[in-house]
C-alpha cells in the first residue's frame, strides 16, 4: 500500500504552519482558504500521481498565464 503524501504527519503539520492556525490574529477564513487551497493541491498530487516534471510544468503554466504582457 502506497503512503499518500497528504495523509503524512509532516505534511499536516506543514499545512496547519503555513496557514497560520499557529499564529494568534490574523484574518481566520483567510487562513482557511489557504489551508484547504493547498490541502487540494496535495490531494491532487496524490489522486493523479503527479511527477515532479508535471508539477513544475503547470506552475510554469500558471506563471505564464498570470505575466502581464
Amino acid at each position: 500500500m502506497t503512503v499518500k503524501i497528504f495523509d503524512t504527519p509532516e505534511v499536516q503539520d506543514f499545512l496547519k504552519t503555513v496557514a497560520g492556525f499557529d499564529q494568534a490574529g490574523g484574518n481566520e477564513r483567510a487562513k482557511q482558504i489557504l489551508h484547504r487551497l493547498l490541502s487540494d493541491l496535495y490531494r491532487l498530487i496524490d489522486d493523479f500521481d503527479v511527477s515532479p516534471e508535471e508539477f513544475w510544468s503547470s506552475v510554469s503554466l500558471l506563471n505564464a498565464l498570470g505575466h502581464d504582457t
